[in-house]
């Protein structure tokens, strides 16, 4: 699309017009529809008895890896991460010493850095029996303080690969 722009001078507006509908339509093809989209997951985690359900969005710049195994971690939003572990924002933003000061059972410290940030640390735990992607298996949970991005249409982040 860009060749046919520089050499507009050279063929008319109308080739340049036919020029971007066809790379629209073999990316388009290419890829499933998907330009631009974003796509999301259903996600269940048991949380005693109940089941939380929260929608993840499937983040191909998302990292984030447990350091022991290398699989994805899943993070949640505050408000989710106070639900699964009664745990306040404040709390949720000072793990060391929330972990120091009233250790739980299970939870862990998860390193992490991200764009403009410098690097920190997340409170996470490893959660049995999630349904994610269609399947259930044990997934790491990491709690982030505050929310994940603007308006409420997911709770959550996966990483690339599910």
């Amino acid at each position: 699309l860009g060749g046919l722009a520089l050499n507009l001078h050279r063929i008319s507006f109308p080739a340049l017009v036919l020029g971007a509908a066809g790379t629209w339509a073999i990316c388009y093809g290419a890829v499933g529809g998907r330009i631009g989209g974003r796509e999301y997951l259903n996600v269940e985690i048991p949380v005693g008895e109940d089941i939380l359900s929260v929608v993840a969005l499937k983040d191909t710049g998302n990292n984030l890896r447990d350091l022991i195994t290398g699989e994805s971690v899943l993070v949640v939003s505050g408000k989710v991460a106070a639900r699964l572990t009664g745990l306040t924002t404040d709390q949720l933003s000072t793990p060391l010493e929330t972990l120091g000061a009233n250790p739980r059972m299970g939870l862990r410290l998860i390193p992490y850095h991200g764009v403009g940030q410098e690097n920190g640390m997340l409170l996470g735990k490893r959660f049995t029996d999630v349904k994610m992607g269609g399947r259930r298996r044990s997934v790491l949970v990491a709690f982030a303080p505050a929310g994940l991005g603007q308006g409420e249409d997911y709770q959550a982040l996966t990483g690339g690969i599910v």
